[in-house]
């Protein structure tokens, strides 16, 4: 190891087709977003990329492309919608659960679908917050700069 920030790089698919460049640093808090809408991919990328301690190290837009990433890229945490251009959030949760990974990351459900039925399933699934996207978005934001202010 030359030091103890090393970056390593590696590819991991996202969408099926496309492949994104993932960087990979020890010391920050990696985050896999799963969102289908490229709007609001974007947009949040670009709220949680605004904390120099948070990287997003990929993102997916079906399950299947979700729990891939997830596995390959073992983030720290996961913000997961329930609606997905294939699949849903609930069967990324429930995925989640199976998997071996180094440790289990932070899920953070961020959706439109606020109601108390989608809630209550998601925390029984694993999910750490659920979040409503148009009321509280911020607190996505607080979470992982809380995150990042432990790690340090």
């Amino acid at each position: 190891m030359l030091a103890q920030f090393a970056v390593r790089h590696f590819k991991i698919a996202v969408t099926g087709l496309e492949q994104q460049s993932i960087v990979k640093t020890d010391d920050m808090v990696r985050v896999y977003l799963v969102e289908d809408s490229p709007i609001v991919r974007d947009f949040v990328i670009e709220a949680v990329s605004e904390n120099p301690a948070v990287q997003v190290i990929g993102h997916a837009e079906t399950e299947m492309d979700a729990i891939a990433g997830i596995m390959k890229g073992k983030p720290d945490v996961v913000i997961l919608d329930i609606h997905l251009r294939k699949g849903n959030g609930l069967s990324v949760l429930r995925s989640l659960k199976q998997m071996i990974l180094p440790a289990f990351p932070l899920v953070i459900v961020l959706t439109n679908y606020g109601v108390g039925h989608y809630q209550n399933r998601c925390m029984e699934l694993g999910a750490d917050y659920f979040l409503d996207k148009s009321t509280q978005f911020e607190r996505v934001t607080e979470l992982l700069a809380e995150l990042a202010r432990k790690r340090s």
